[in-house]
């Protein structure tokens, strides 16, 4: 049976939107049993909340244990009649699901896939619930980790479900790692198609010169050029506010070192490949990302093309991340053209 309590600290569960967040009665805490029971299967829940958005969106964040691993997922059941599809949304290094623009990516894209389930699986070590690690513990954050406790998560979570894996920055690189370990034990998650939005997969010859010289020296001035250059005056503070969730906390220093340490060994080609080969895979990346690789990207392509498509934004960089209701209108409009929205066989040209 698994065992449940209403989180203490329901502020962290708040957006920059008026929401009304809702401690749950011993009532609804036993409804809540019953979809902790239907839905996460063998996995041990902690601890769970529920909050729902100016736009009906329901949101259930868990903590939980299985196998010795903490976990934080936050779920988003349909809202109307279940098309038995699954969103896997993989969040980059700073986009806590519990506050920021992590929670404002998923619940624009609940509000869109109103048919789906969507589902996000927290960044290890990252957020308020996010378990504490330390130099002892801290390979237990690392991106490989990362990779394996997410497809055991799905495997036992999705039983039944197909998914269409959606993954932002950082969070590329671990949907790529799931991936290959998916197709190793001959793919107990079916994925129907996967879409990358700004992606971090730089292979490893690319890193000096794409993350060193590119990226890292250029991040705040993408960020401040995306904030107060790029968004209309009437939204800026809006972006703020998601902005200034985002950031990190003293608990999530000695993860976020972790993960950036292995991000800055790249990501090696075969793996990117292996996963463009294998799914029907969009990218969408701005122009003016230092990372977005996008002559690696196009080469994949021509190597790939009824696989492969590649969606640029103009005049953006990986900053724009901070507009996740822009990322989440891309991303359901890709999957409504590549038909990964159905429980058809996914349209591959």
């Amino acid at each position: 049976m698994a065992r449940i309590a209403a989180f203490d600290t329901g502020q962290h569960l708040l957006s920059t939107e008026t929401t009304d967040t809702l401690m749950l009665p011993e009532a609804r805490l036993r409804a809540s049993c019953t979809l902790v029971e239907r839905n996460l299967g063998g996995l041990a829940v902690l601890s769970h909340h529920e909050s729902e958005d100016e736009g009906a969106c329901r949101s259930h964040l868990f903590k939980g244990e299985r196998d010795g691993r903490d976990y934080v997922m936050l779920v988003s059941e349909p809202s109307l009649a279940d098309s038995g599809l699954t969103a896997v949304a993989m969040p980059g290094i700073l986009e806590s699901v519990e506050g920021g623009v992590g929670l404002g990516y998923h619940r624009a894209l609940a509000r869109q896939l109103p048919t789906h389930r969507v589902v996000s699986i927290a960044t290890d070590g990252i957020g308020p619930n996010g378990a504490k690690t330390t130099l002892l513990n801290w390979h237990q954050c690392s991106l490989d980790h990362m990779a394996e406790q997410g497809l055991d998560l799905l495997k036992t979570h999705n039983e039944g479900r197909s998914c269409v894996g959606l993954a932002t920055s950082m969070g590329s690189v671990v949907l790529a790692n799931i991936l290959n370990r998916n197709i190793r034990e001959g793919k107990p998650v079916d994925f129907r198609g996967v879409i990358l939005n700004a992606p971090a997969l730089v292979p490893p010859n690319r890193v000096v010169q794409d993350m060193f010289f590119g990226f890292l020296p250029l991040f705040a001035i993408d960020t401040l050029e995306e904030v107060f250059v790029r968004t209309p005056p009437r939204d800026i503070p809006k972006v703020l506010g998601l902005l200034l969730h985002s950031l990190p906390g003293k608990k999530d220093v000695v993860p976020i070192v972790r993960q950036v340490y292995d991000l800055l060994h790249g990501t090696p080609m075969d793996q990117i490949e292996t996963v463009v080969r294998e799914y029907p895979t969009t990218v969408i990346t701005g122009t003016d990302d230092p990372v977005g690789e996008i002559r690696m990207w196009q080469e994949l392509q021509s190597h790939y093309p009824k696989k492969l498509k590649l969606e640029t934004v103009a005049r953006h960089g990986h900053a724009m991340l901070l507009k996740p209701e822009d990322c989440a209108e891309r991303v359901v409009t890709i999957m409504k053209r590549r038909r990964m929205h159905r429980m058809s066989k996914p349209q591959a040209a």
